[in-house]
């Protein structure tokens, strides 16, 4: 037997703003299709490492030195690699063969890690609820997924929404929570010291990893997939002049310039504003310029994510529900 690392579990964060569109877009019904819905798997040039961060709990720290285990930053999220027993002439990480951990694994194992967001303007271009409240926290587990599927899914549904949220549990705990499960009764104990930052909990539970024997079964490395969806909003134009538009006629169309051959319905607001009937999807790759033109044949810009305003009303007992929500472009 030969011991040597090898990569074990892979946890990727998929987030569409970050994902540029298909190059041809004639193959997109509309402008704001999610740009992730013609991938199987991320692009070489995908990095996600300023926006999210995966970092270890201090117990996970403690669990992968009692492991011999290693977590390496990726520019998608992380890799895990574990100390195993190969065989001589598996040394090539043969992905057809099952890997024996070199210090056997617990059933009841769990690694936990802090996601953090780096990037101010996470919130502006993430479709997650801008109301979401201060006591509870996102969490994300292998436990929504199937144990035998090559890619699985940390999230309730396809994409991160209120769904993956717990009670956030403050430092006035006094005993120590074995293991967090859905359900009722179920929060996040958190740490305001060493979670200071987090904006997640992520928690692996290294049973669904193992066979029978206690070994990990191919496909290696496992992959987890947390996706984001990227926020669609109303894009919403100031003009600096009347721009001589009506809706008398009914709704003006942004023209589209081939390839994409598009039109998108506006609202004119009054005599200097004007703004699209439907939301856009916000994307990294839409700025600075779009490809649409308005009736004049001028090009337009497209929105920046931090020029979000959001329109909110009262609801009947008190609370705040955002009604819409506009990117202002000022031309």
């Amino acid at each position: 037997m030969t011991v040597c690392f090898q990569p074990v579990l892979k946890l990727e964060i998929w987030h569409d703003y970050w994902l540029a569109p298909p190059a041809d877009l004639t193959t997109l019904p509309t402008p704001w299709v999610s740009p992730s819905a013609h991938l199987s798997s991320l692009p070489s040039s995908y990095n996600i490492s300023q926006t999210l961060a995966l970092r270890p709990t201090r117990e996970c720290q403690a669990v992968l030195r009692q492991l011999r285990w290693f977590i390496r930053p990726q520019a998608y999220g992380a890799i895990l690699l574990a100390q195993v027993d190969v065989e001589e002439d598996h040394r090539a990480a043969d992905k057809a063969i099952a890997l024996t951990p070199f210090v056997p694994i617990e059933r009841t194992t769990r690694l936990t890690f802090w996601l953090e967001v780096r990037d101010r303007n996470f919130a502006n271009y993430t479709d997650l609820s801008l109301l979401t409240p201060r006591d509870r926290i996102y969490y994300f587990s292998n436990r929504f997924g199937q144990p035998t599927d090559e890619q699985l899914s940390l999230t309730a549904s396809q994409y991160v929404s209120a769904e993956d949220t717990l009670p956030r549990q403050g430092p006035s705990l006094t005993h120590t929570v074995p293991q967090v499960k859905t359900g009722r009764d179920s929060f996040v104990y958190f740490d305001p010291m060493a979670g200071r930052n987090a904006f997640a909990l992520v928690e692996i539970t290294l049973n669904r990893l193992l066979n029978e024997q206690g070994e990990i079964p191919p496909p290696q490395p496992k992959t987890y997939r947390i996706h984001f969806k990227n926020r669609a909003t109303r894009w919403r134009y100031h003009c600096d002049r009347p721009h001589g538009f009506s809706n008398d006629s009914g709704p003006v169309p942004f023209v589209g310039m081939p390839p994409q051959k598009m039109s998108v319905p506006v609202n004119v607001i009054d005599r200097q504003t004007y703004a699209t009937q439907d939301p856009i999807g916000l994307s990294y790759y839409r700025q600075p310029n779009q490809p649409f033109t308005d009736p004049k044949g001028k090009r337009l810009a497209a929105p920046s994510s931090a020029m979000i305003v959001p329109q909110t009303q009262l609801t009947d007992d008190g609370t705040q529900t955002v009604t819409a929500i506009y990117s202002d472009i000022y031309l």
